[in-house]
């Protein structure tokens, strides 16, 4: 099973149909994909090299797919999205939100 909410707790739902994550990746169209790779470099340059390979590096938040001004991100586990959102939300937010435009919604998922 997988879990998929939207970043706001009062809209979380669970979902059970999800690709492959590696697969999805693949899947990205390449303009989604360039925006996505800005914002971690973004985020790279402004976090310490400890904090982003533990938090950005390999496996951990990637793109899944943009549609409908939806952009749904992948992560491992929902200790992992706690974390994260907690530590850094407002940076990834903040650039989310320069490269699709202030309306877009973020959603995630993640295997439960």
């Amino acid at each position: 099973k997988v879990m998929e909410e939207i970043i706001n707790p009062s809209k979380s739902e669970e979902t059970s149909d999800i690709q492959d994550a590696t697969k999805a990746e693949l899947l990205v169209p390449q303009e989604d994909a360039a925006k996505w790779a800005d914002i971690l470099s973004a985020l790279q340059s402004t976090l310490s090299d400890t904090d982003f390979r533990t938090w950005f590096g390999e496996g951990t938040l990637s793109i899944l797919s943009y549609e409908d001004n939806v952009l749904t991100l992948s992560s491992p586990n929902r200790s992992y999205l706690d974390i994260v959102w907690g530590k850094f939300g407002s940076l990834i937010e903040g650039a989310i939100r320069a490269k699709w435009g202030n309306s877009v919604r973020i959603a995630h998922r993640y295997p439960k």
